[in-house]
């Protein structure tokens, strides 16, 4: 697995594989690591969109991460 591709918010930090996988860690206050809670997350943890979709390109801002996938949806 390669990382090729790094984002961060305030808080929380998004990482996006070659194969197209997320991962996410760090503060959870607003449910920004998309993951249904509002967990701290102090090591990455994969963020698994609806239908394994992949993602190719991610945002994140202060207390939200956006996702664009393969299919050309986006998820916030």
């Amino acid at each position: 697995m390669t990382v090729s591709r790094v984002v961060a918010g305030c808080h929380h930090t998004l990482a996006n594989t070659s194969d197209g996988r997320a991962w996410c860690f760090g503060w959870n206050y607003y449910g920004q690591l998309g993951l249904g809670d509002t967990s701290y997350r102090a090591t990455p943890v994969e963020l698994v969109l609806p239908g394994g979709r992949a993602v190719q390109a991610m945002a994140a801002g202060f207390g939200h991460s956006i996702a664009h996938a393969d299919d050309g949806t986006t998820w916030t």
